[in-house]
Formats: structure tokens, sequence, C-alpha cells
């Protein structure tokens, strides 16, 4: 059988898909299809693709709702997808998510995969008229895709319950996990010394300075302001922590953070923000602690805390349906309130300024990581539900 799996970026396929793409590899008797964009940077993810062993397919997508960009995408997803004739069709995040349905059921596919990951900003409570129209566009195109789709894969209840309650989702084509992650790469670390010095030369961290990091896009229901805002009050507390903001900018959206606003910041003592970064992994192991006070609409799971607390982070996250779920308070982190800077900045100093309570909610972080969110778990029951509604018929 031939199989795609559609996503944004040849980067969402590498960082987020690689033992999907395994399990895929072994249940396909062709050579896998990986179709997307490639990621707005010199790397080329798309050639590390062709290492696995897949066909990597390129096609152009704007992030953003975009009509005649948008038609053109389902365009070239209907063109490669009657190319190839395949026989299953797997989508993640929202524009796969929107018109890989439809191309698909186009080009004479039925068997059709939705996986929603979040709902994003456009579903943040109390938006203006702009996000109340792109909300309600939206909502029209997810039922259309719905209708389409064999099964929706969720890893988020609250989007379940939201999508049954207006009348989008039928629950019989509901397939629920938590969100995962290669526990394998992130894992707990010890950088060399000459690694170690190199990054607290270039961020200008003292050797006994403790880092607190937040990883993330750079739009405002992510936290940033309350991220930086924290900064500002611990910094006339304790001249030893240290702000780490890794993520690039977000260019297009309504809720973009102005590089302004990041400059300013950076220009204080205990404040940076470094951009997008490959050497994530060495960035988390240099972190005493991560930090997401973000009300966007996650997925449940966000990676920015389940990544650190499978490297043995302690983490603190905003007390939202979307994105408590990896934390139990009081056991690997904390809690706090949405868009609450003097309560982050609380928890914070009270993490940072006890290292045995540092020791112990890291160590149960990365506990809880490798018992819940192991993508060879996760993945292939996932798939093993999907595929079978098929077999019979093949």
């Amino acid at each position: 059988m031939k199989i795609a799996l559609v996503v944004p970026l040849d980067f969402t396929a590498v960082l987020c898909c690689k033992i999907w793409i395994e399990d895929l590899q072994l249940r396909s008797d062709d050579r896998l299809v990986v179709i997307g964009e490639y990621f707005p940077d010199k790397n080329n993810y798309q050639e590390e693709l062709r290492s696995w062993g897949v066909v990597f397919e390129h096609v152009p997508m704007s992030r953003h709702i975009n009509p005649l960009l948008d038609l053109k995408y389902m365009w070239s997803l209907w063109k490669i997808f009657r190319k190839y004739k395949f026989d299953y069709v797997l989508n993640t995040c929202t524009k796969p998510n929107i018109y890989g349905p439809l191309a698909a059921r186009l080009a004479g596919t039925n068997k059709i995969l939705i996986s929603v990951w979040g709902r994003g900003s456009a579903y943040l409570e109390n938006q203006n008229i702009k996000f109340k129209i792109l909300r309600f566009l939206l909502n029209n195109l997810y039922s259309l895709s719905f209708s389409l789709a064999s099964y929706v894969w969720f890893t988020n209840k609250n989007d379940v319950d939201y999508f049954s309650a207006i009348g989008s989702l039928k629950r019989d084509k509901v397939i629920l996990t938590k969100n995962y992650i290669d526990v394998d790469k992130y894992r707990p670390r010890v950088l060399s010394s000459d690694v170690e010095m190199e990054l607290r030369k270039n961020f200008a961290i003292g050797k006994n300075d403790k880092v607190v990091v937040s990883v993330s896009r750079m739009i405002w229901s992510k936290g940033i302001k309350e991220f930086a805002e924290a900064s500002q009050v611990i910094e006339k507390e304790r001249s030893d922590i240290k702000f780490i903001l890794v993520g690039a900018v977000e260019k297009g959206s309504p809720d973009s953070v102005p590089y302004e606003f990041l400059e300013m910041h950076s220009k204080r003592e205990n404040f940076q923000w470094i951009g997008y970064r490959e050497d994530l992994l060495d960035i988390y192991a240099l972190s005493d602690l991560a930090v997401l006070p973000s009300f966007y609409k996650e997925g449940g799971y966000p990676r920015a805390l389940t990544e650190p607390m499978a490297m043995g982070k302690p983490v603190i996250a905003a007390d939202t349906p979307d994105c408590r779920s990896p934390i139990e308070n009081g056991k690997n982190g904390y809690l706090v309130p949405p868009r609450d800077s003097k309560s982050l900045a609380e928890c914070i100093l009270k993490i940072m300024s006890d290292d045995q309570l540092r020791h112990k909610f890291g160590k149960y972080s990365a506990k809880r990581a490798k018992l819940e969110y192991d993508e060879k778990i996760i993945i292939p029951e996932m798939d093993k539900v999907f595929f079978e509604k098929f077999l019979g018929e093949e």
C-alpha cells in the first residue's frame, strides 16, 4: 500500500514524526512519501528525510490564512495525490488537516487521517471581530474535513469536546492519546565542560548563575510578555538568575510579538532572546528550569514542557485546560494563573532558591515523561487503531 504523510514543514517531520515515519514505513509496501513546505532556514531537513528512505515532495504553504495561496496549496496537494494514487493520506496540523482531506478525496483516496494537536490562537476567548471571523471560518473548514476523514487524532480532550459541542465532529471518529516525545533523544544529560563554557560565554551567564528557559513561537498568547515581566520582577531581587527565550520571530500573525519588544528586553542583563536554535538539547541541559506561561490553545501536552521534563528539569506552566496536563502541582513544578507575571516570578524564585526541591522536581519530571509520553508506545498504538479499520478491506 502507498502512504502519504502531509506535514506543514520538513522541519515538522524531522522534529515530531521520526518514529511515526518509521512505523509507517513498516506498514507500507512502497516508499513512504512525506509532503511539506521547506523550513525557512538554510538547513536542509528534506535531505535528512530522504536519508531515512522516504520520498520528500515540496509543496509551498502559507502559514496564515490567504485564500489564493491556500487554493494553490490544495491544488498542489491534489496533483501529488493523483500522481502517486495513495491508499492512505495522513495529515498533521492546521493547513494539511483542512485542505488535505478534500484534496485526497478529489484524488480518489478515501482512507484519511487528521491529526489535531491544538487549535491555536484563533480560538482564544474574548478576541476581537477579526479573530471571531477567523474562528467561524476555521470551524466550517474543520467541519468539512472531519466529515471527509476516516479518523481524527486528538491529543487534547478539550478540543474533542469543543468540536463535538458545535456539531462538527462525530465521536466515533476520534482517536484520543496524550502527545508524545522522543524520550531517548530528550533524556537527562550533562554538558561537556567545553560546551557549557562556550554557551555561558555566548549568553553572558556566570559560572554560578542559574538559568530559566522558555521555548515557544514568538506570539503573545505563548506568554512572552509574562515571561519578560517575571524576569524584570526577579532582576530586582536576584542578579544570578538569567532568562533565555528561544524561538523565531513570527511573521504575518496578528498575535505576533514585535521584534522591538524582544530587542528591548534583551538589553537587560538578566534577559536574552536568542531566536531559533538548533542546539536546543544543549540549552535545555544548561537550564535549571523551563517555563511556559501560555494561554494559547495548546495540544494538551506542549513540547516546551514535556521535552525539558524528559531531560530532568522542573517546569512551570499557566494553569489552563490546554497547558496544565504535564504538571503535577508541587511534584514536578508549579501551575500559575494565566497572564499573571507576579505569580510566575514567585514560583520561579521558589524553585530557584531551593536546590533540593529543584532536584526532586526534575527527577519526577523525567520519570513521568518516560512513563507517559514515550512516542515508541503512543504512535504505534494510534496507528494500530487507524489501520486496523481497513484491514478487512485489503
